[in-house]
C-alpha cells in the first residue's frame, strides 16, 4: 500500500487530490457503474430461469430505470454518476494520479483508462435524452446516429476486447 502522505506529488496530482469533486463524484461513479451491473446480472438471471426473452446491456438497464416510477430523478442522479465515472477515467488517464507511470506497461493502463472514460461517457448523451423524453418507451429514434455510433463502442465486449489488446500488448512488449 501508499502510504500517500509521505509520496511526494506532482503540482497537478496535488491540485486534483484538492479538489472535492474528485473524491465524491468518481465515488458516484462507481456506484452507478455497480448499480448498472448489477441490473443486468439480474435481467440474465431472469432470462436464463425463463422470467425474460432479452438479455439487456448497459443502456438497456439505463432505460429500464427510467422506466421507474422516480425513473427521471433516477436517470439524473445516473447521469451525475457517469459523468463522474468518465472523468476518473480521463483524470487517471492523462494526470496519472495512481502513478501507473510512463513505461509500457503503465501507458497500457492508462490506455485502459482512457477506453473507460471513454466507455461511459458514451453512454452520458443517451441518458441525457432519456431523461428529456422519460416516459417514453424504448423507441429507437430516441438516438441519434452519432449516439448510436456511441453506444457500439460502448459495448462492454468492445471495451473489453480494446483494454486486453492493450493489456496484451504491453506485456508482450515488456518481455
Amino acid at each position: 500500500m501508499v502510504d500517500h502522505e509521505a509520496a511526494v506529488l506532482s503540482p497537478t496530482q496535488e491540485t486534483l487530490q484538492r479538489a472535492g469533486w474528485v473524491e465524491w463524484l468518481p465515488r458516484l461513479g462507481y456506484l452507478v457503474r455497480g448499480l448498472l451491473f448489477a441490473i443486468v446480472g439480474i435481467i440474465a438471471i431472469d432470462v436464463a430461469i425463463g422470467l425474460r426473452r432479452q438479455a439487456e446491456d448497459l443502456m438497456g438497464a439505463i432505460e429500464l430505470i427510467g422506466g421507474q416510477g422516480l425513473g427521471k430523478v433516477l436517470l439524473v442522479l445516473m447521469a451525475f454518476g457517469l459523468v463522474g465515472y468518465s472523468l476518473w477515467g480521463f483524470a487517471r488517464a492523462i494526470f496519472d494520479p495512481l502513478d501507473r507511470g510512463t513505461s509500457l506497461k503503465g501507458l497500457a493502463e492508462r490506455g485502459g483508462y482512457l477506453v473507460s472514460g471513454l466507455t461511459y461517457g458514451a453512454l452520458i448523451l443517451p441518458t441525457a435524452r432519456l431523461i428529456l423524453n422519460a416516459g417514453a418507451d424504448r423507441v429507437p429514434h430516441l438516438f441519434t446516429r452519432f449516439e448510436r455510433v456511441l453506444l457500439v463502442v460502448s459495448r462492454e465486449d468492445f471495451g473489453l476486447a480494446l483494454k486486453a489488446g492493450l493489456r496484451g500488448t504491453a506485456l508482450g512488449t515488456s518481455r
